[in-house]
């Protein structure tokens, strides 16, 4: 009996779902199957041939192993077994477990700002990609700073006029190794920038100041959405697509006051 091993994150099944749900440490192994096998062993261990632990996974040709070592390779092998015996190892192959993402520092950030976000969790390896469920995040030039640690440079949209802005809330971020293991998180929020309500900002009375020839203005374009000629990215405030009763309740809810730098208060009308 001969059995040849392989990394069960090469194929796209089950399995590749199921890794995405599990803790760090755990890593999925499929193998072909072995005329006249009634049962499989998995072997793993630090090093090659040396193998420290093993698992009877019964007549199954794919298993997945929890507690393996993280940020670092862990070799693997399998044999088949039957009333006869057992037989020789399979070829070896060698892989960290999957990543997996904690938390993201900073954990949110406001519409229109640009910084370096530090990815926090386990297994990270050079040349690992990130990713946002966020179009209008755009997370570049991702930098592997330790197996638990990833830099990237984050962009969040509107950092100019007439550009749509990223859509508040909470996102999730993916890290997904060369071996095209992955993991996803729920860790970034996005915050809306209540500095964009202030929508005619002319010199005089106007600037720094809700009034009603902002709510005039939002009124005229009310309705409209992403893809349509009325559609303006500016009063899309919280970035769903639409100009719409979200976006006119920012408005109400801070009418009359002026801009301290940080809130609409009013306490800062002259």
């Amino acid at each position: 009996m001969r059995v040849r091993l392989m990394v069960r994150a090469t194929c796209i099944g089950a399995l590749m779902a199921l890794l995405t749900t599990v803790s760090a440490g755990s890593i999925g192994l499929a193998w072909d199957a072995s005329s006249g096998a009634t049962g499989y062993r998995v072997y793993w261990g630090p090093s090659a041939g040396n193998y420290t632990n093993s698992q009877d996974v019964g007549n199954n040709t794919s298993t997945l192993l929890n507690n393996v070592a993280d940020c670092t390779n862990t070799f693997f092998a399998v044999t088949a077994y039957n009333s006869a015996g057992e037989s020789g190892f399979s070829n070896e192959i060698a892989n960290w477990p999957r990543p997996e993402v904690t938390s993201a520092s900073p954990s949110s950030a406001q519409q229109g700002t640009l910084f370096a976000m530090d990815i926090n969790g386990n297994n990270f390896k050079a040349g690992a990609v990130v990713e946002i469920n966020n179009e209008n995040v755009f997370l570049d030039s991702a930098s592997v700073q330790a197996c638990n640690r990833i830099q990237v440079a984050t962009t969040v949209e509107p950092t100019a006029q007439n550009m749509r802005p990223a859509e508040i809330g909470q996102y999730r971020i993916t890290v997904t190794n060369d071996d095209d293991l992955a993991d996803e998180a729920q860790v970034f929020q996005v915050l809306i920038n209540p500095e964009r309500f202030d929508i005619v900002d002319d010199p005089g009375p106007s600037q720094n100041r809700i009034d009603g020839r902002d709510s005039i203005y939002l009124g005229r374009l009310f309705g409209s959405r992403e893809g349509q000629a009325l559609y303006d990215p500016d009063l899309d405030f919280n970035g769903d697509g639409w100009v719409d009763g979200d976006d006119l309740t920012y408005l109400a809810s801070n009418m009359g006051r002026c801009w301290n730098g940080s809130q609409w208060t009013n306490g800062a009308c002259p």
